[in-house]
């Protein structure tokens, strides 16, 4: 497999682990605090993602719309004649 496959992988299999260690933190201060803060559950797994996505992306297409012209980013690049 290509090496910037493996490398998003990681990214994602680092980003859920990440997530599941601030759940746990969020239950044990739920537990000795009577509170639940789950706003901080949501930000710095996404926050990780985001930056290894953008690290990793380097193929775009344009797509024309009406009068403007939008641009959409892919890890890999498409093959426009695959069968799937």
């Amino acid at each position: 497999m290509n090496s910037r496959i493996w490398l998003c992988a990681i990214i994602n299999m680092v980003c859920v682990l990440l997530l599941l260690l601030i759940i746990i933190i969020n239950w044990m201060i739920a537990i000795t605090n009577n509170n639940l803060c789950l706003c901080s559950i949501t930000g710095i797994p996404t926050l990780a993602y985001g930056i290894g996505s953008w690290l990793l992306i380097r193929h775009h297409e344009d797509v024309h719309i009406s009068t403007q012209s939008v641009r959409i980013y892919f890890l890999m690049k498409e093959q426009h004649d695959a069968k799937y």
